[in-house]
């Protein structure tokens, strides 16, 4: 049986030790496009060759296209991109989410002591003066 494109991207994913999702990730696919490609329900696109080549470093440079030659490739360093810029807008951002959270926190204890309030002012039969006093 001859071995297809697909099927090269699929050795060389299991050779580099990944799993889909790590190996979509590496280059930018999503994890059901990839598992597509791998099964022969997708075609690859010419883009998506180049950047598993560019990628993986492979060698020889067209063994995905041809199969021809020993794979011969380079795992990615990282599949975790660091941005500190990136970084550092999420720490930022959860910080005043927290502070958000602690203000909301705060208007909802006021509003329902605000409430105990007002009922305590609007109690059963008592005048509301009398209310106003239990309530202090």
């Amino acid at each position: 049986m001859k071995q297809t494109v697909n099927d090269r991207v699929r050795q060389l994913r299991i050779a580099a030790g990944k799993s889909q999702a790590e190996f979509a990730n590496d280059v930018d696919v999503s994890h059901s496009l990839l598992s597509k490609i791998e099964v022969g329900a997708k075609d690859i696109n010419p883009k998506l060759i180049d950047k598993i080549s560019t990628v993986y470093k492979i060698e020889p440079a067209n063994w995905l296209i041809d199969g021809k030659g020993e794979l011969k490739f380079t795992r990615p360093s990282s599949t975790v991109k660091f941005d500190p810029a990136t970084d550092t807008l999420y720490k930022e951002l959860r910080e005043r989410i927290t502070r958000q959270d602690t203000i909301i926190d705060r208007l909802t204890q006021a509003l329902i002591g605000k409430g105990n309030f007002r009922l305590a002012l609007n109690g059963t039969g008592l005048p509301k003066r009398r209310s106003l006093g239990a309530a202090a």
